[in-house]
């Protein structure tokens, strides 16, 4: 194993740990009033998407999910299975409550340890021991990172074998030592798919270090070793989808994990992400609202407000009394979706108006959409998913953490970005560059080609931000240090 217990590790390990329960504990006092299942983890929409699956598996032996078929003991590939398996683990030994506190439990540890490689591998990249403990604090006293171990969802379980699989990629000198990498990565693919998209970061290092040592065999031995888990985990998930389901399914059977969208909400989504509204129905100013449903506008304040903020373009073009007019329509059609007349007319008329909108505007449907997604992703207080509590409903204390955590989360994005810029242009190392790249391309990905702005798709950026912010706040400190020094 790459990671070695010294005396410097447990003390680590044990401050982080107290760091993290004492904000975990805070997070858990705002948010117990709305626990209902008896433990102390939070549910989330996606929830059972992850842990009805092994639940069914139990009762009658299939993996299925009752939300993809109407029938529960249909197999179900929306998801891949790595939470459900380490949920079904525990599900094993003990009641479902008990195994939803254990998943929590769990994951607020498997967190603290890889906090602890991770600030070993960024102290080691930055020749900076002081840069241990500031990550080690950093990352532990971030709440949104906390606010994710106490939630019944894949997001904790995946940032900490991302950063463990980092981590041990510093740590890796032999080519057998690879395989440990690679599991940390195979099993962050098998629990959140688009996360894998960080496989960039040890292939990048791995092929630099294979330059630089000028051995190929290396490279090939070192590749093959960690390639191999995630090629024997995704042998066992295409076989069994392939015996199953008849279909080839690598990854999941759709984007929208096998969840059963009707044809107008489909629609409807393509149109509003078009010009670069928020398809994210859950937040009070997402521009979908307009056109869904009064169940799916619980918080909302008025379709005026949503009407108001419609760009220009949208507008010009389709022309503000016949985008009420679709939103009508569609909301009658996701209420009647046995009338099949009234919705195939919804669908072509949405359809008709975003061909429209996107033949007269291609500018802003390239670039200006783009550009208010980027905004809807990044241009909030921060803290929005953190309280269940608005903020006039919030005491004193509780306020004035809440700015200080929305000052935190500017100053985290914009410190971090100016800091791995500065890490990338000062260091020239394929690690710093690598790292500012990816962070790039992940942030293109979600913006450009999914055109999403949920928020949680930023917590795996977190880590790379941190790495900015340290650099930065280590760089003031030594040129303080070397003033203090000079006089």
């Amino acid at each position: 194993m790459l990671i070695r217990m010294t005396k410097t590790f447990a003390w680590a390990f044990l401050i982080a740990l107290i760091i993290r329960l004492f904000f975990a504990y805070y997070l858990f006092v705002q948010w117990y009033p709305i626990i209902d299942n008896n433990s102390i983890g939070i549910g989330a929409g996606d929830t059972n998407s992850y842990l009805e699956p092994p639940e069914n598996w139990i009762q009658t032996g299939v993996w299925g999910f009752s939300e993809s078929h109407n029938d529960p003991t249909e197999p179900y590939a929306g998801r891949m299975p790595g939470y459900g398996l380490i949920y079904l683990f525990l599900r094993v030994f003990t009641f479902q409550a008990s195994a939803y506190s254990l998943l929590i439990i769990l994951q607020i540890l498997v967190g603290v340890w890889s906090s602890v490689v991770f600030a070993a591998c960024c102290s080691k990249w930055m020749n900076s021991n002081r840069v241990f403990w500031i990550v080690l604090l950093l990352v532990n006293s971030n709440i949104w990172i906390v606010y994710y171990d106490l939630r019944l969802l894949t997001e904790s379980f995946s940032l900490s074998t991302m950063l463990l699989g980092i981590g041990m990629m510093t740590r890796a000198k032999k080519p057998d030592d690879w395989i440990w990498v690679g599991l940390a990565f195979a099993i962050t693919v098998f629990l959140r798919p688009l996360i894998g998209f960080f496989f960039l970061i040890p292939v990048v290092y791995l092929i630099s270090k294979s330059v630089k040592l000028k051995s190929l065999i290396l490279l090939i031995r070192s590749g093959l070793f960690f390639m191999f888990p995630l090629l024997l985990f995704e042998a066992g998930w295409i076989l069994r989808n392939q015996i199953e389901l008849n279909q080839w399914i690598p990854l999941q059977s759709t984007v929208w994990a096998g969840y059963k969208l009707p044809p107008i909400r489909k629609a409807t989504y393509d149109f509003v992400q078009s010009w670069g509204g928020s398809i994210v129905f859950w937040y009070p100013n997402a521009e979908v609202r307009l056109f869904l449903p009064e169940k799916y506008s619980i918080g909302h304040t008025s379709d005026k407000n949503t009407l108001e903020n419609l760009p220009n373009a949208l507008i010009e073009t389709i022309g503000l009394n016949s985008i009420i007019e679709l939103s009508v329509l569609c909301k009658s059609a996701e209420a009647n979706p046995k009338d099949l007349e009234l919705n195939s007319m919804a669908i072509r008329k949405i359809e008709k108006a975003k061909q429209k909108y996107i033949q007269e505007n291609p500018l802003d449907y390239v670039i200006h959409s783009r550009v208010r997604i980027l905004v809807h992703w990044l241009y909030h207080s921060g803290t929005a998913e953190i309280y269940p509590k608005p903020w006039h409903e919030l005491d004193r204390i509780d306020l004035v953490i809440k700015i200080i955590y929305s000052t935190f989360y500017i100053g985290m994005w914009l410190i971090g970005i100016c800091g791995l810029v500065y890490f990338a242009i000062k260091c020239r190392g394929v690690v710093s560059v690598t790292l500012l790249v990816a962070f790039a391309a992940y942030v293109a990905m979600i913006v450009i080609y999914f055109r999403y702005n949920e928020y949680r798709y930023q917590l795996h950026l977190y880590p790379l931000l941190l790495i900015g912010c340290t650099f930065a706040i280590d760089q003031i400190l030594a040129q303080i240090n070397n003033k203090k020094s000079a006089t």
